[in-house]
């Protein structure tokens, strides 16, 4: 009974740690105590009264305070501790905050049988808050899938909250994982869709090439497949996976015996370095992930909040919502709500064939008087460097051009009629037909042919897998480092970003939010789709995308509700190399000290595009998949949205972790190197369109994990995603209980 209620005890602890980063205290006088089970929990003989003056017997439980472990700074789990073999947290930095319950109870035996008996008992409840870059791949709400063509490494932890499936349907080599790999669910040798071919490149079957996990002794690899046949693969099913597909189907191979099976073959293969539900791995949710905020009315169910949240414009609750103390939360966890720079831009809706009107970008911060923008925050000035902007907006838009027969008679004799007309998806503009001798020049090189027509972009981009042509907001990095670079240095010139009064602003903390605000849903007058791209983000090794500011500031955050490109490198110099997907251009990795130049950063989108630096907007609607400049190096953390495998493999594939970065181009025989993490956190709610392979040929991925974050230096608002672990637990006597409460609140 003692050890229930101190089980009651902590699981209020992780409840409301899981609901908001910081809870109330515990103290029993406060206004957040702990609470007794209702007295139904009990069976008779439990004295199940609450402890009080007139009820020396009773129950009791209390939480104690909030203590972190270390005092500053984070704690690491160290993969060497024994007692730490299957943490599925071994090897990362985390947040720690240790909390001791204590708890008492009373069962008075039947008439005659002797007096009542008290048990003490006490117990550490450890949350852990790991920064969710903490992870070389994290799924938060969709099945993990990874089945690449060619060989992929991948290095750092892997975690999804749902299943896992595995494969590599052509290289000899595999698919190799170098750290740990946990899942909430289970994890298969298998396609998640209904299918049994893959969506890649010549539609392969699913292979029986390895997948190799870390082994037990953690120095080597370990194949899945125990026997080299195609039921010898140790998945959750125990091998018979084998020629079964789709996640239903899959689920109902495993028994309570295949389960068993699997648990003690696992653990003796892959030691703590694969584990899944039946090793007690659980979900992993950032703060406020699964707040209850409000009630479906046909169904009285709890509608809880969609994790597209964390990228989504503010929100702020009326004080009078029944659900306000949830929702505040929310708000509090937003990248919209902690950025000190927040961009928006209003993107217009002009009539069909209308001439798209000019956005004015708008620039707000926090200040010491309060403002009238997102977050009570004011209206900045723009830097006024108008010939390379900070920001600059282009509305899509684009010119069909159709060329007819060539006339042989008349005024217009040997010459083309060429009508160019104003384009968009509700249909043409007014056309305005001119006569040449020579064949205009089409969009994708050389001369439309007559009797043909060629689509150029004149603005914006068009993007093949959406199908939409798209108005840009695009962000110009060297700009943005210019003017952070004179916010922190107290400069007032045309790249600073300025206060109303024309004062500096002063409030950078490394967080820039870009609100792209339209007005329509563009689907029955338009086909635009507003989203956000990064220019000019490279640099030489040795130097800083953006400089660090006050103590220990350092990094750069960009978040955006709408989907996101990034053209040509960011973040690094383009070199690519061996040791691309995990070391910085300076070799530096900030191990024992942060000695490196390179600056830890986060993307987060709806969506997340990579585009090589020779992608040209005007042949962007051309059905020929351009082909990439060259090699890409991007070093930064995304955080993105997914289009989920539906288990109908007719109706849509999420084409894998391996295309969570989205491509348009041919990229064969290039290379993209991302060094950083992959964090697939929701469904993407605006670039939802299918993925497939007919608009982008793959590159060489090398991917990795970035050693600035594995050796704990992460971006700046990265998220925490939270853990518990119950540990130290014990009974006392009568004189340790009482002195620890004494103890605990003096």
């Amino acid at each position: 009974a003692a050890e229930a209620v101190a089980e009651y005890g902590a699981s209020q602890i992780m409840t409301q740690f899981t609901a908001q980063a910081t809870p109330p205290t515990f103290m029993p006088t406060g206004g957040n105590p702990l609470v007794l089970p209702p007295t139904s929990f009990f069976s008779n003989g439990v004295n199940s009264a609450p402890l009080s003056t007139t009820n020396p017997t009773g129950l009791e439980v209390i939480g104690g305070p909030v203590l972190s472990v270390p005092t500053t700074g984070l704690a690491f789990i160290d993969p060497s501790d024994p007692n730490n073999q299957y943490d599925p947290l071994q090897g990362l930095w985390v947040f720690r905050k240790d909390i001791r319950v204590l708890a008492q109870a009373t069962v008075t035996p039947p008439a005659g049988m002797g007096a009542p008996v008290t048990a003490y008992v006490q117990e550490t409840v450890t949350v852990r808050g790991a920064p969710l870059f903490a992870h070389a791949i994290f799924y938060a709400v969709d099945d993990l899938e990874i089945f690449p063509g060619p060989q992929m490494d991948i290095y750092g932890p892997v975690h999804s909250n749902k299943d896992l499936y595995v494969s590599n349907q052509s290289s000899a080599t595999g698919l190799i994982f170098h750290d740990t790999v946990t899942t909430a669910g289970s994890v298969f040798h298998a396609w998640k869709d209904a299918s049994n071919s893959s969506w890649g490149t010549g539609n392969e079957t699913l292979g029986q090439n390895p997948v190799k996990f870390l082994s037990a002794s953690g120095t080597t690899q370990t194949n899945m497949n125990r026997t080299g046949t195609a039921a010898g693969w140790m998945d959750s099913t125990t091998g018979l996976s084998n020629g079964v597909s789709g996640g239903t189907t899959l689920h109902n191979l495993e028994t309570t015996s295949v389960t068993s099976t699997f648990r003690q073959q696992a653990t003796q293969l892959w030691g703590g370095h694969l584990q899944t539900a039946a090793m007690g791995v659980s979900k992993y949710n950032p703060i406020a992930f699964d707040e209850v905020i409000g009630v479906n009315a046909t169904t009285g169910e709890n509608v809880t909040a969609e994790p597209h949240f964390i990228v989504d414009p503010p929100n702020p609750p009326a004080t009078t919502d029944p659900y306000y103390e949830a929702k505040h939360e929310i708000e509090l966890q937003k990248f919209s709500t902690q950025a000190a720079l927040y961009i928006k831009v209003i993107m217009d809706d002009p009539a069909p064939g209308a001439t798209p009107i000019t956005n004015t970008p708008e620039i707000y911060g926090p200040s010491s008087t309060t403002g009238t923008g997102p977050n009570g925050y004011v209206l900045l000035k723009n830097p006024t460097n108008s010939t390379t902007p900070l920001i600059s907006v282009e509305p899509y838009a684009a010119t069909l051009t159709a060329v007819g027969a060539k006339i042989t008679s008349g005024a217009n004799n040997g010459k083309y009629p060429i009508t160019r007309t104003p384009y968009n998806a509700a249909g043409a503009g007014t056309p305005v037909v001119t006569y040449s001798s020579t064949l205009p020049t089409a969009a994708k090189g050389g001369n439309i042919t007559a009797g043909s027509s060629d689509l150029a972009v004149t603005s914006g981009m068009y993007d093949q897998r959406r199908g939409k042509g798209v108005d840009l907001v695009e962000i110009d990095i060297t700009q943005l480092r210019a003017a952070v670079t004179n916010i922190i240095n107290s400069t007032n010139n045309q790249n600073t970003i300025r206060n109303p009064d024309d004062t500096i602003f002063t409030g950078w903390n490394g967080g820039v939010y870009v609100e792209v605000n339209d007005p329509s849903t563009r689907g029955n007058t338009h086909d635009q789709a507003s989203s956000v791209r990064l220019i000019n983000g490279s640099v030489t090794s040795g130097s800083s995308l953006i400089p660090e500011y006050g103590p220990g500031g350092k990094g750069l955050t960009i978040a955006t509700n709408a989907p996101l490109y990034i053209k040509g490198n960011f973040n690094a110099d383009g070199t690519v190399a061996a040791n691309s997907p995990t070391t910085p251009d300076d070799f530096a990795t900030g191990a024992t000290v942060d000695n490196t130049k390179e600056s830890p950063v986060c993307i987060a989108a709806d969506a997340i595009t990579i585009l090589s630096s020779s992608f040209a907007d005007n042949t962007s609607a051309d059905s020929n998949k351009p082909n990439a400049g060259g090699n890409t190096e991007i070093a930064a953390a995304f955080l993105t949205g997914n289009v989920p495998t539906h288990y109908d493999s007719s109706v849509k594939n999420s084409g894998g972790a391996h295309n969570l970065p989205r491509f348009l181009e041919n990229w064969s025989g290039k290379t993209v190197a991302i060094r950083g993490s992959l964090v697939a956190m929701f469904t993407s709610k605006i670039s939802d369109e299918p993925f497939s392979g007919a608009y982008y040929g793959a590159p060489n991925r090398a991917w990795g994990f970035d050693l600035l974050f594995k050796n704990g230096k992460f971006p700046p608002l990265t998220p925490r995603v939270y853990s518990f672990r119950r540990t130290s637990f014990s009974l006392l006597t009568p004189a340790q209980y009482a002195a620890a409460k004494t103890a605990m609140w003096p």
